[in-house]
């Protein structure tokens, strides 16, 4: 869908869509609404929608502003967020039995009630590669955290 800008005097007055109407303040109205219209004072341009910049995400907008003379939307971009790398569990079972810590990694969950519940939660078979505790845990017991929560192949 295209969208045309009714301007005036290099101002946006309206936002309207190619093929409808376009009520013109004070005069009447103009129909069908063309790119490149003009009449009464007023004008209809396209509408320029710029491309989301690599690795963002609209947040907001859009708002149409006059930008170098042309009608611009304009919206609000954030970070799209990194996906968490997930582990299965029993592949850091596997991890901690060739690297010979199991024994350690049981006794340092058996001591924290906290860790202990979600590491053995139902229905919660991953842990991620950058969760804090995890990692505190696999350093605490002498383990590589980068080789025990390393993504799968």
């Amino acid at each position: 869908m295209t969208l045309l800008a009714l301007i005036r005097d290099n101002e946006i007055v309206s936002i309207v869509r190619a093929g409808g109407w376009a009520d013109l303040p004070g005069v009447g109205c103009v129909s069908p609404a063309q790119d490149g219209w003009e009449g009464e004072g007023y004008r209809l341009a396209a509408v320029t929608e710029p491309e989301t910049p690599e690795g963002k995400q609209i947040v907001s907008g859009p708002t149409y502003k006059m930008i170098e003379g042309v009608p611009t939307a304009v919206y609000q971009y954030e970070d799209i967020p990194a996906e968490r790398v997930r582990i299965d569990k029993t592949t850091v079972h596997e991890r901690l039995i060739a690297a010979g810590k199991m024994d350690a990694a049981y006794a340092a969950l058996m001591q924290n009630s906290t860790y202990f519940a979600r590491w053995f939660a139902p229905g919660h078979t991953y842990v991620y590669a950058d969760d804090p505790d995890a990692i505190a845990l696999l350093l605490a017991i002498g383990a590589d955290p980068d080789v025990i929560l390393a993504p799968e192949a």
